[in-house]
């Protein structure tokens, strides 16, 4: 017997690089007025920005984002393999059906947290264009190549702040909420290595859909957004320098924008109400971004003290706790 008797019937489109069950199900159409999946993240968030549901905070942030991560913070921080193991799949249909057909919030009814991190996986992977873009994905895989962890993180932050505002503040929210999951990493089991490979080709990948270059940029895919994880406060929330550098390196006493708590209170997109992650909850995490950047036209080097970064030692080390001198 033939071998391609064995497998099911199907067809593959060489244009797109997707194979196509024929025997599957057909679904039923979407309506393109209410349509969340498969949409460019600027025309979902232009479109959501008029609902008076939304908080002004929050015009830059997809609902599906937002109901997915805030489910996930109240029920599966403790969760292990979160993100790694998957979902329900008849869960994930079923939340990715009702956000096409308009519905409020399509997370509210799930009993599967891996199924709600398995649609927020869905979302970013039916993006037509990444969270980080085409355009930046070579610039910053060239950053993250850079062997001076100095220049690395200065590049790799500078580069960011140029994505579009939506992109941004997604990347800003998601972020935030991962790096409070993984301080919780002795009991989920996921660290900002484990987040990084399962999710990283979610975030960024290559506009030439080639799996040679996929495998090629693998090991900086991930090293990039374990570096988002590990340096959020400096890569996306504007502290003055990265948590490996000392107080006493930095000649400027316990005022690095680098303490465990802020005690500000302000969540994720920046403000301090809706019952939004806080920052100061988030450990390692300071809110030093009162202006929400992160569109193109702002100022890379606000609140950044470029001087004084740029004469740090090369050597990276882990940061020392702002209330001991002695490393954490």
């Amino acid at each position: 017997m033939m071998i391609s008797r064995l497998l099911p019937f199907r067809r593959t489109d060489n244009t797109e690089g997707h194979i196509v069950h024929l025997e599957e199900k057909k679904k039923a159409p979407v309506n393109e007025k209410t349509r969340v999946f498969g949409l460019s993240l600027t025309t979902l968030v232009e479109r959501e920005a008029t609902s008076p549901n939304k908080p002004e905070d929050l015009k830059f942030l997809p609902s599906v984002a937002i109901d997915a991560i805030e489910y996930l913070r109240k029920n599966a921080l403790n969760t292990e393999g979160l993100f790694r193991i998957p979902g329900s799949s008849k869960q994930i249909n079923m939340i990715r059906e009702k956000y096409d057909s308009g519905n409020l919030n399509g997370v509210e009814l799930a009993t599967d947290v891996h199924a709600v991190a398995g649609v927020l996986k869905l979302f970013l992977r039916e993006l037509p264009e990444p969270i980080i873009t085409f355009a930046l994905y070579p610039i910053l895989i060239s950053q993250q190549s850079k062997d001076d962890p100095c220049s690395r993180l200065m590049g790799i932050r500078e580069t960011i702040e140029k994505l579009p505002r939506p992109h941004y503040e997604f990347l800003r929210y998601f972020i935030s909420f991962l790096v409070m999951f993984c301080a919780n990493s002795d009991i989920n089991k996921m660290t900002s290595t484990n987040l990084a490979i399962v999710l990283g080709p979610n975030l960024l990948s290559p506009e030439e859909n080639s799996g040679l270059l996929f495998i090629q940029d693998a090991t900086a895919v991930n090293q990039l957004v374990k570096s988002m994880i590990d340096e959020y406060d400096f890569i996306l929330n504007k502290a003055d320098f990265p948590r490996w550098v000392t107080a006493e390196e930095a000649g400027a006493g316990g005022g690095l924008g680098i303490s465990s708590k802020s005690g500000n209170g302000q969540n994720l997109a920046g403000s301090d109400t809706n019952g939004m992650i806080p920052l100061s909850d988030i450990p390692g995490v300071t809110n030093n971004n009162n202006n929400n950047g992160g569109n193109n036209n702002s100022n890379p080097n606000e609140n950044f003290s470029l001087s004084k970064f740029a004469n740090m030692p090369a050597s990276p080390r882990r940061i020392h706790n702002n209330n001991n001198n002695n490393p954490s």
